[in-house]
């Protein structure tokens, strides 16, 4: 059944109204995006909740980096990947705008870093590959690694699960 209300000699059909509000909207949120990439040479395609990039999308800044992933707040925020032009990407988990948790990067010679994250810097126990895929373990902290672990300390994190941990990423 559908629920009409009269109002003077106008007939009003709410499943209507509201399909069409929901149209307006997703029109407007089109024009913003039209506008987003005419003034700033960025682009989003995903989803927006009051006018901010809210839950999964990509988006595409006039560097020609790409990220495509989760969002809230117009802030990446969850999992996503981020691509840049010269072959460098990050894959993994983000807070804030910023790589937080576990992550890949990986540069564009080839060297590799998987391992733990925190305010966008290298931080905790994370594995090392160089450009001809020697690999390393160490601990980095804000970014800066502070030391390689030997053979005993690489025994004691792979019986603690550590190492299995991070490579499963």
């Amino acid at each position: 059944m559908e629920e009409v209300q009269r109002y003077g000699q106008m007939e009003l059909n709410m499943k209507e109204i509201i399909s069409q509000v929901k149209s307006m909207a997703k029109a407007s949120q089109i024009l913003l995006m039209v506008l987003v990439i005419k003034v700033t040479g960025t682009h989003n395609l995903g989803e927006f909740y009051d006018n901010e990039i809210q839950g999964f999308g990509n988006y595409q800044w006039p560097d020609g980096r790409l990220y495509v992933g989760e969002w809230m707040r117009n802030k990446m925020h969850g999992k996503g990947e981020i691509k840049w032009p010269d072959g460098r990407k990050y894959k993994g988990e983000y807070e804030n705008d910023k790589k937080h948790g576990k992550g890949v990067f990986i540069w564009e010679d080839g060297r590799k870093y998987i391992g733990i994250w925190q305010g966008g810097k290298q931080h905790g126990v994370g594995i090392y590959y160089s450009s001809d895929n020697v690999m390393r373990i160490g601990e980095w902290v804000e970014g800066k690694r502070v030391k390689w672990y030997d053979k005993e300390e690489i025994n004691e994190l792979e019986r603690k699960g550590i190492i299995d941990d991070l490579r499963n990423q």
